[in-house]
């Protein structure tokens, strides 16, 4: 199984919300995990926002959101965040990575797959889960005569054939660290507060 690597990193993310994003992506395609963290995203980056432009009146606020408002994108949105230090590189990286792979998903006409090459190793890149998982991207998985097993570094002597593990394993993992973590350096959950400023 994957190792813990920062337990201080680990207990950023609660509980709870990993458990509602496991369970949020449970029932998506490969292509609705992706498209559905980054709609979490999003909405956690305009939360953030609308909270720290929440004074002036109502119509001006909400023409920073509108279509050609500086605060419209989700590229803007992720920039913004770096730049006030609500973020740090390694999130500014991640947000990057997901945004572009969500781009190129929407676009897709053909069907997807967290299998593919190409997406793998995007998702390999992730920084975020290198901080919680010390195993990230390096869990192989092996035949055993009941069953398989999940190591890290070298193959048990008892395990068969190598076995493929599933993209899915690899999206379930890893989008709700990246999304875990950013709640947790914006202070914002995946929920509307009636606290919390609106555009």
């Amino acid at each position: 199984m994957l190792a813990i690597k920062n337990m201080n990193r680990v207990a950023k993310i609660s509980a709870d919300v990993h458990r509602r994003l496991q369970s949020a992506l449970e029932q998506e395609s490969p292509r609705g995990m992706i498209l559905l963290s980054l709609s979490w995203i999003d909405h956690m980056l305009e939360r953030k926002l609308a909270a720290e432009f929440h004074k002036g009146c109502r119509k001006e606020r909400e023409a920073l959101f509108r279509a050609g408002g500086p605060f419209h994108g989700l590229s803007a949105k992720i920039n913004i965040a770096y730049c006030a230090g609500w973020i740090g590189d390694d999130l500014l990286h991640d947000l990057k990575i997901l945004r572009d792979i969500r781009n190129d998903l929407a676009h897709r006409i053909e069907p997807c797959s967290s299998d593919a090459t190409e997406i793998r190793g995007r998702l390999g890149q992730l920084r975020t889960p290198h901080e919680i998982y010390s195993d990230w991207m390096k869990v192989h998985a092996a035949e055993l005569p009941n069953g398989f097993v999940l190591y890290s570094g070298e193959k048990p002597e008892e395990a068969g054939a190598v076995l493929s593990i599933p993209g899915t394993f690899v999206l379930k993992l890893g989008l709700p660290a990246v999304v875990g973590v950013l709640g947790r350096s914006l202070n914002v959950g995946l929920e509307p507060t009636e606290s919390e400023g609106q555009p």
